[in-house]
C-alpha cells in the first residue's frame, strides 16, 4: 500500500481514533482525510514515509494527538501542519529528520508536548516555538545536536520536562523545566537554577556544578559517571532528597560538605578515585538518611548512632575482616537493616 486509500473516512466518517501500522506506505494525501471531521488520535507508524505535504492535515480540525513515528522522514514541508489548530500531542520520533524549518509548528497555538526522539537533528532554530507558548514538555533525546540556543523557549518562560539525552552537547541549559535530562552527552559543567526539581547528568565529563541561583530547589540528583572532584556547589542543595554521585573523582568529604543536607534519604557515592577510607561520622548531619550505597566506609561500630533512620546499607570495596562483619550483622537485626555487598567467602569464614 504506497498511498493512504482516499475511503477511510467516506467510509467511516464517525472515526475518532485511527492507527495505521506495518504498511509500505509512502504517501500521505490530504484528500485521505477530507472527511475526518471527528478524528482526535491519529498513529501513523513502521511504513516507509519520506515527507509530509504541505496541508496533508487541514481537515483534521478535531486532532488532538499525531503520532508519526519509525518512519524513514527526511523532510516536512512548512505548512504540513496547518489546520491542527487543536492538536497538543506531537510525536516525530525514530525517523530521519536532519533539520526542521523554522515555521513548520508555527501553526500549532494548542502544543504542548513535543518529542522528536531518534533522529538526525544537530541543531534546532532559536525561533522554532515562538507560536507555541503552551509547550511545557520537549523531548529531543537520540538526535546528533551540538548546540541549543539559549532563548529556544523565549515564548514559554519555562518547561515543565526537558529531555536532552544522547546528543552531542558540549553546554546546555535547563530552561527553568523541572525535569531534566542531559545525560550522555559531552557536557564540561552544569548549571544549576531555581526550577529544577529533578536532574540527569549522567555519563558526560562535568567537572563542576555551578550554583546560578541563591534559590536552589533541586530534590533529585544524578551525576553518576562524571569527573567531579568536591561537593561545593551540592553541599548548598539543602532540598535535596536524593544524589547518586558514583564514579567520580571526588576528594574524601568531610561532615561540612554534608551540613545542610538534612533531608537528604537516598545517598550513593561508591566507586570513588581519589579517597581510601571514610569516616562514618561524616554522615552524621544526614539524619533523614534511609539508603546509603559507600565504599571504602570505616569505624562501623558508630553507624547505628551516626544513622539512625537507616534502612538499607549497600557496602563495597571495604576493608573486611569478622570484627566488621559482626557488628554489621547486629546492625542488621536490631535495626533491621538491609545489606548489600559481595564478601560470601569472608562470610562463610566469619559464621555471621
Amino acid at each position: 500500500m504506497p498511498q493512504a486509500p482516499e475511503t477511510i473516512f467516506t467510509s467511516y466518517p464517525e472515526t475518532s481514533l485511527l492507527s495505521i501500522s506495518n504498511t509500505s506506505l509512502q504517501q500521505m494525501s490530504s484528500n485521505v482525510f477530507t472527511n475526518a471531521l471527528k478524528l482526535t488520535n491519529l498513529l501513523i507508524q513502521y511504513g516507509n514515509l519520506t515527507t509530509i505535504n504541505n496541508r496533508t492535515f487541514s481537515n483534521c480540525v478535531k486532532l488532538q494527538s499525531l503520532q508519526i513515528v519509525r518512519q524513514q522522514l527526511t523532510s516536512i514541508d512548512v505548512m504540513a501542519f496547518q489546520g491542527l489548530m487543536e492538536l497538543q500531542n506531537l510525536y516525530l520520533n525514530e525517523n530521519q529528520l536532519t533539520s526542521l524549518h523554522p515555521l513548520v509548528f508555527s501553526v500549532l497555538p494548542k502544543l504542548t508536548y513535543f518529542s522528536i526522539e531518534d533522529n538526525l537533528l544537530t541543531t534546532i532554530d532559536s525561533q522554532q516555538f515562538v507560536n507555541n507558548p503552551k509547550l511545557y514538555s520537549f523531548i529531543c533525546s537520540g538526535n546528533q545536536i551540538k548546540t541549543l540556543p539559549n532563548d529556544l523557549f523565549q515564548a514559554q518562560g519555562s518547561l515543565a520536562s526537558f529531555y536532552a539525552k544522547k546528543n552531542q552537547l558540549v553546554t546546555v541549559q535547563s530552561y527553568g523545566a523541572s525535569y531534566v535530562d542531559a545525560s550522555l552527552n559531552k557536557l564540561r559543567n552544569f548549571t544549576v537554577t531555581s526550577g529544577e526539581r529533578t536532574i540527569h547528568i549522567e555519563n558526560n565529563f562535568i567537572r563542576k556544578i555551578i550554583c546560578g541561583s541563591t534559590n536552589i530547589t533541586v530534590q533529585r540528583l544524578y551525576a553518576d559517571n562524571n569527573l567531579l572532584t568536591n561537593f561545593l556547589c551540592i553541599r548548598d542543595m539543602e532540598s535535596l532528597t536524593d544524589l547518586s554521585v558514583l564514579n567520580n573523582k571526588m576528594l574524601k568529604p568531610t561532615k561540612k560538605a554534608f551540613l545542610k543536607l538534612t533531608k537528604l534519604r537516598n545517598f550513593s557515592m561508591y566507586n570513588m578515585t581519589r579517597f581510601s577510607m571514610i569516616p562514618a561520622k561524616v554522615f552524621t548531619p544526614l539524619t533523614s538518611l534511609s539508603n546509603l550505597r559507600v565504599d571504602r566506609l570505616a569505624a562501623y561500630k558508630n553507624l547505628n548512632i551516626t544513622l539512625p533512620n537507616i534502612s538499607i546499607l549497600a557496602l563495597t570495596t571495604n576493608n573486611w575482616n569478622c570484627t566488621y562483619l559482626s557488628f554489621v550483622n547486629s546492625l542488621m537485626k536490631s535495626q533491621r537493616v538491609s545489606l548489600l555487598f559481595n564478601i560470601a567467602s569472608e562470610r562463610s569464614r566469619c559464621q555471621l
